[in-house]
């Protein structure tokens, strides 16, 4: 049985196309023991909705919850992503949640426009890089989160364009600043796994990333599918797992009202 997905968006997101009966159902089926939804609240997007529907998202968790409750534990999360860009209303939004779970991400450097989607064929990608992580960098030092997520996000868009991988050598300080941070303030990373499912073929972030993470004292680390379609939840949770266990970490985090509790990675297999 797998133990956890912990990062999956249902139709209160802008881009998800699952119910939320619809996740439950499925994550069952696969055998999933606990989830979390952890639909977007995007600032800096205005676009498209910068938030889901909070209050009927809520009702709804509440029905589903008591509905499963011998069959799954069910969390309810968010992404908030780009607080690099309005640090004041992503604090107020973070603040206002009262949910069990805070995915903190990075998809935009300024508004409307979505790193995920940029043409990187027409940029210096390691000038780019060092930008982009300097707002992770902002994020970690100054937002209400519990855990980072998808720290290479960009990479899906550039190797596919471009066959660039991320040479940690270049980038290391950057990830130590934002690692010691993390570890400091007593929060965690997600190893996310939509990477697996395209050209790129790495967990987001890799495993040498994952390694630095650990070499900086971080242990809290929860692991997501990133899915918005029903085929992809769980898809990669168990080679994450293994690679976990692989790279010396002992435990995986679930939270509870916000509040991280860990579990020893050995009853994953």
């Amino acid at each position: 049985m797998m133990k956890e997905d912990y990062h999956m968006h249902s139709c209160y997101s802008f881009d998800g196309k699952m119910s939320l009966e619809n996740i439950i159902q499925e994550s069952i089926r696969k055998g999933i023991k606990e989830i979390a939804v952890t639909d977007h609240i995007e600032l800096a997007a205005s676009d498209i909705a910068t938030g889901f529907q909070v209050n009927g998202a809520k009702a709804e968790f509440a029905k589903l919850r008591e509905k499963y409750q011998d069959q799954i534990i069910i969390k309810r999360g968010i992404e908030l992503g780009n607080v690099n860009i309005d640090l004041e209303q992503g604090i107020a939004l973070a603040k206002e949640f009262d949910g069990d779970f805070i995915l903190g991400s990075v998809h935009n450097l300024k508004e409307n426009e979505d790193v995920g989607y940029s043409n990187y064929q027409q940029i210096n990608i390691k000038d780019f890089y060092h930008t982009y992580l300097d707002a992770i960098y902002q994020v970690a030092l100054n937002a209400d989160y519990d855990v980072l997520a998808h720290l290479t996000y960009p990479m899906k868009a550039i190797y596919e364009q471009t066959g660039w991988k991320l040479d940690i050598a270049e980038y290391r300080k950057q990830f130590e600043l934002i690692f010691e941070i993390v570890v400091r303030r007593g929060k965690g990373i997600e190893v996310n796994t939509s990477g697996l499912r395209v050209s790129l073929q790495e967990m987001l972030p890799n495993e040498e990333i994952l390694r630095l993470y650990k070499a900086c004292g971080g242990s809290i680390i929860t692991v997501g599918s990133d899915a918005h379609e029903p085929q992809y939840i769980g898809e990669g949770i168990r080679e994450a797992m293994d690679c976990l266990q692989r790279l010396g970490f002992t435990e995986i985090t679930t939270f509870t009202n916000r509040i991280p509790m860990q579990h020893c990675l050995g009853e994953q297999s």
